[in-house]
Formats: C-alpha cells, structure tokens, sequence
C-alpha cells in the first residue's frame, strides 16, 4: 500500500510554511509502512511550493497540471485534468466513474511505477503485471473494490442490507477474488480523485 499526501491550500483557506506538520506527518506514515518510498505526495506547483517548502529527501511527488506538463523536483506522475478538457488528447476519466482526475505516469509502465512507490519490484527477472503487489496490498485492493462496487442507492436498501441475529456471517473473501481484485487497482485512483478541485 502506498500513501498519499494531499497538499492543497483549498482557495487560500490554509496558507503559510506547513513544513513541519507534513515532515512528521511523512516520518510517521513512513515509518507504520516500513518504506518510504510508499509515502507520496500530491498538490499544484503553488501549493507544494508555499505550503512545504522544505520537503524530505527523495519525497515522490504527483504533480498537478492542467494544461501543461512542468519538471519538478522529485516528480514521478502528473495529473493532467480533472475530466474538464484538460487532456489534450489523452482520458478524461475512466469507467465507471466517468469524468474524473486523471494521471500520467510520463513513460514509466505500471510496474515500474508501483516499484518507484516501493510496491514489487521492476528488476529484470523478477515478476512484473499483478505479480508486483504483496498479499496484504491484494487483500486491500479486493476490500475497497468491493465497497466501491457494492455502494447503496437509498435508504431503504441499506435498510434490507444490515444484518440481523440470524444472519449467516458472510465469507471471506477468495483467494482468486483477492488476487483478481488487484488488477482492478488503477480504478481507485479515479474514484479517489474524482472529489478534487482544479489546482490553481
């Protein structure tokens, strides 16, 4: 599993060196993961820029950026749109969320890429597709797929849907749904992203 950052000055309702909190923030989610490579972090060049100026070493970092592409120190993806037109060309969303927040990973394969976030390994020889994520990263990948597909319309279903004394428990969840979920990834991010504002 890898962690994200969200560095956002929501419209200049958080302004100011915000360094501190976020070097402590980092250490201590870094230091639960084992790796901090797993430990990433997401905002408009502005935001990183006067919110956490003094950033830790080798700090992976999703830039956002519509509109343009811009270098910036320790840059492993961009984010490209919000689903508005900001594309040019490439996905402005994706199902089944539709128009959502979308990231480039500018030339790196998705193996590659969870290797940058300290998740599997991109050495020749080694596993590289699915293969790159852990059991417990699978585990987690399934459960939040399932949530995510499994969403309640209404009140009166989630009504039918609590469980009752004489409910049955229900099962864990399979070996090959577990595994098989993991493919399903690359959805989370667009349902994770889909809330964000267009970065100023």
């Amino acid at each position: 599993m890898a962690v994200m950052i969200d560095v956002e000055s929501w419209q200049g309702q958080i302004i100011g060196n915000q360094s501190d909190g976020l070097n402590k923030a980092y250490r201590a989610i870094a230091d639960w993961l084992g790796d901090r490579r797993r430990v990433i972090a997401y905002g408009n060049r502005g935001d990183m820029n006067s919110l956490w100026p003094y950033k830790p070493v080798g700090l992976r970092i999703v830039l956002a950026s519509y509109g343009s592409n811009p270098g910036y120190p320790g840059k492993i993806a961009h984010q490209y749109t919000n689903g508005e037109g900001y594309g040019g060309g490439l996905p402005e969303g994706c199902p089944p969320f539709g128009k959502c927040c979308m990231d480039s990973t500018d030339g790196l394969t998705p193996e590659q890429y969870a290797a940058a976030c300290g998740i599997g390994a991109a050495v020749e020889g080694e596993p590289g597709g699915n293969d790159v994520f852990t059991n417990d990263d699978r585990v987690m990948l399934a459960a939040v797929y399932k949530v995510l597909l499994n969403t309640v319309p209404n009140r009166a279903a989630a009504e039918e849907a609590k469980p009752t004394k004489n409910s049955p428990v229900p099962s864990q969840a399979s070996e090959e749904d577990r595994f098989t979920a993991c493919g399903q990834g690359r959805l989370l991010k667009g349902a994770a992203s889909g809330g964000r504002r267009r970065p100023t």
